[in-house]
Formats: C-alpha cells, structure tokens, sequence
C-alpha cells in the first residue's frame, strides 16, 4: 500500500430533464471543472472532515455510511485511515456533490489500496448515491465520473446500464446561484411520484414535455445555438414549476436573471430549494447576472465549459 492517495470527482449542472429523467426521459447535463478532491492515507483517527464553500464538518449519519461503504468495496477501513474530502460546490444544492464527493474518495480508495479498476469505482459509487438519494437516476454520477455536456437516459430497468452519449456543444458560459437551503432529493422525488401518481392524466404529459424539451435542448446545442438552448431553458422552467418543485426565491433568481440578460435560466436538481443555473452569452452579462444575485446575497459561481 502507498503512503497516500488522491482522487477527484466533478460537481454538476443539469441543463434540461429533472425528474423526467427519473421516469426514464431523456436529460442533458455536463460535469464541472469543479468538484470534490479527497485524500487519504492509513492512521487511525475517528473524524471524516468534509471542508465545502459553506465551511467544514465532521461527517455522520448518511455521509458516514457511504463513505464506509465505498472504502470497504476497495478492501480498506474507513476508521484505519485519515480521510478528508474539499468540495468546491455547495453541499445539497443541486450541483451533485454527494457524486462528486463519492468519486473523489472511491477513486483514491482504488489508488491507495490498488485494487479494482473504474468498473468498481463506478460501482461503489452507485451504491453510495442511493444511501444519498434513495432512487437516483445515475445522472449526477455520470456527470462526477466524466465530465462534458452529454446526454443521459437511464437504464430500462433496475440493473441496466444508462445510456450516456457525449455532446458537441459550443463554448458555455454558465452562472449559478445557492438561492436557497437545499431540500432532499429523494424527498423531493418521491414527492413528484406521489403527484405522477394522484394526476396520471396531467402528470405523465408533463415528463413527456419535459424530455422533448431536453431532445431540443439537445439538438440547439449541438448546433451550437446557444440563444435557442437558452429558450429552451426557460420552457424546462416553466414544467418543473408545473410539477412543484420549483420555489419563490427560485423563480425570483431565474427573472433577475432574465433582466440581466441571461439567454435562459432554470433550476438545477431536485428543487426544492438549492441552485438555478443561467446561460450566459457573453463575459459582460456573466457579470450583470452576478450582480443582480449577489445583490440578494446569493453566493454565486461561474464556468466557462470549452468546447
């Protein structure tokens, strides 16, 4: 064994499909340059220490328990180690830092421990995630694993492997805000499965409209017209409102974003609460955007994808 070992995982962004993905539509997200980095290395100690843009804590319950997981599936001992993960995305927010964080360790577990390959790398870390999140879709791991603009669908049926397909996209500039404390993803799905449930009639129309706005999304990308995609944004918008899981200060940060020129905006993740994302076209309305929702005090972040 090697006397210390790193591993990184990407945050994420999903660009159109939440929820509707969970139900086996299409989604198209991409992988961030930021994410989670951890570090390990053999010493007993009793603490986990997570540091993340909001400050630090000593990892229990959830947390705790998949880390142990995904270290034991490498043949280590979470407690036989001194671990720590940095995050630069917010915790709980929409922006995939349990997949991020689950990356970055599983991929220093396999290097510490040298053993396994990226297969159980991948393996460890879907099991984590449904520690997180319960009935995960897979598109945050994707996005933690691989990074790029791509399209995602879940398997066809539990066991099945998603289908991922990398994208050709232009040059993005992306802005997102932390608007709001972040609310539970599994709650928030399993909310919008009560309501699909309640109100078939309305409900699945809405997931088929959502993931043929995706398809769109998809398609003005990869034809790189960005003004279109960010259109298309703003009618995902208006669906996830449609299935609730969109919130006032949400709805708030997408038109302040709007009026600052922003090409679309839209939440990211489960809703709830958490993060909108907004489509930038240009350096000088990144920082419009920026000021109009750091004037609410909301922490803000910026990326630049490259093509």
């Amino acid at each position: 064994m090697i006397d210390a070992a790193e591993g990184r995982g990407r945050g994420k962004v999903i660009l159109y499909g939440e929820h509707a993905v969970v139900h086996g539509f299409e989604a198209v997200a991409c992988g961030l340059p930021l994410g989670a980095v951890a570090r390990l290395r053999p010493g007993k100690t009793s603490t986990f220490i997570i540091e993340h843009p909001g400050g630090r804590f000593e990892a229990d319950g959830q947390v705790l328990k998949a880390a142990r997981g995904i270290v034991e599936s490498f043949g280590l001992e979470l407690e036989a180690l001194e671990s720590s993960v940095h995050l630069a995305v917010p915790v709980g927010a929409g922006m995939g830092s349990s997949a991020a964080l689950a990356v970055a360790l599983a991929r220093a577990a396999r290097e510490l421990s040298g053993q396994g390959d990226e297969a159980r790398v991948e393996e460890a870390v879907a099991r984590a995630e449904a520690v997180f999140h319960g009935q995960a879709s897979g598109i945050d791991q994707s996005a933690a694993l691989r990074g790029g603009v791509f399209a995602f669908r879940r398997g066809a049926h539990p066991g099945a492997p998603p289908q991922i397909e990398p994208m050709q996209a232009p040059a993005l500039r992306l802005v997102v805000a932390q608007v709001a404390p972040s609310a539970s993803t599994a709650t928030m799905v399993r909310g919008v499965h009560a309501l699909a449930r309640r109100y078939p009639a309305a409900i699945t129309p809405t997931f088929e409209a959502i993931g043929q706005v995706a398809r769109a999304g998809r398609a003005a990308l990869e034809a790189g017209d960005v003004q279109e995609a960010g259109e298309l944004m703003n009618v995902n918008q208006g669906l996830l409102s449609a299935l609730g899981v969109s919130i006032a200060a949400i709805d708030a940060a997408c038109h302040l974003a709007r009026q600052a020129g922003a090409l679309g905006a839209k939440l990211t993740g489960a809703g709830g609460g958490g993060c909108v994302v907004a489509l930038s076209p240009d350096a000088e309305h990144t920082r419009l955007i920026r000021q109009a929702w750091e004037a609410r005090d909301w922490p803000c972040f910026e990326f630049y994808l490259e093509p």
